[in-house]
């Protein structure tokens, strides 16, 4: 996805992968079982050599960060496989959180599989700099991305696909039939675009997606009421949209921000009256409007059109 992030990348500088952490084994003073640990140890290896080594973790990892166009950041062993991020105003404070065993119960067995639950993870960097959306929004989204990078590079994008479409829904992560839908439909998507000599851009890939989502709303909606959301964890107000379109933006922030001012007008007139518990509850909503409206002034920023 050659020159996709130019409005991203102006201060970005590069840095390499650390080597991921190392598994050992503590040895004791007991031959016999010093032997057995051994052994264990070197059967360990073995099927580290095989199955994701780390010399294929690092190509994978920097062949999605090239895709993308975005800097390699350091690799760490964690609990589980995703990415991390400090400031998200910026790429470069960002690292890649990576677990065999993870990755080996969800059937990732090579560098291509490999590559794409990576450039999954490439996506979650790039929309950071975004306003937060829905959750699910944001994983289809990235879903998408993967399925792109498997359609412009020819790879079989089938155990990624396999790895994510069967799972239930949950507060964070889509229902596996729609992650499949959308792996499908963007996978067809760039070989559709590659096929006529269109380049691949973010915005283009962007533009896309926005209409799949339209499209689908409805089952994405259904499939989100059917799921049960874990109380207090997020405040769910709707499907927010990518919409990259900066009038369309610019005007959902106005409206917001005439509604946060109507209210704060509410709640000066509730104090007038004496009554302070109704106007602290009409500034609490004030300031949910304001916040909406600057998550759009903020979208407008990052528009390519």
């Amino acid at each position: 996805m050659s020159n996709n992030l130019e409005n991203f990348q102006n201060h970005l500088n590069e840095t390499s992968p650390i080597p991921l952490e190392q598994e050992c084994i503590q040895k004791v003073n007991d031959l016999s079982t010093d032997l057995g640990l051994h052994e264990n140890e070197i059967h360990g290896q073995l099927i580290r050599d095989v199955a994701l080594p780390q010399e294929m973790v690092h190509r994978a990892i920097e062949r999605a960060c090239d895709f993308f166009g975005i800097p390699i950041v350091p690799t760490i062993k964690a609990s589980f496989v995703g990415e991390g991020n400090f400031d998200i105003r910026t790429l470069t404070d960002d690292v890649f959180l990576f677990n065999r065993k993870q990755l080996m119960n969800m059937g990732i067995k090579g560098e291509d599989s490999l590559t794409l639950v990576y450039a999954h993870e490439c996506a979650h960097r790039i929309l950071q700099l975004f306003p937060k959306c829905d959750p699910w929004i944001e994983e289809l989204a990235c879903d998408f991305f993967a399925a792109v990078l498997a359609g412009i590079e020819g790879i079989d994008a089938t155990q990624f696909k396999e790895a994510l479409c069967h799972d239930e829904g949950t507060d964070i992560h889509p229902a596996g039939f729609l992650r499949g839908e959308f792996i499908e439909f963007a996978r067809s998507f760039a070989e559709n675009i590659k096929n006529n000599g269109i380049a691949c851009t973010f915005a283009l890939c962007l533009d896309a997606f926005n209409k799949h989502v339209a499209e689908h709303i409805q089952d994405i909606m259904k499939a989100r009421s059917e799921t049960t959301i874990v109380e207090g964890t997020y405040n769910y107000d709707g499907l927010n949209l990518f919409v990259n379109d900066q009038e369309w933006n610019l005007k959902q922030s106005r409206i917001n921000q005439e509604k946060a001012e109507s209210l704060r007008n509410e709640a000066r007139q509730e104090i007038a009256k004496g009554n302070a518990s109704h106007a602290k509850d009409l500034n609490k909503s004030a300031e949910q409007y304001e916040s909406k409206a600057k998550d759009y002034r903020d979208s407008a920023s990052q528009c390519t059109k």
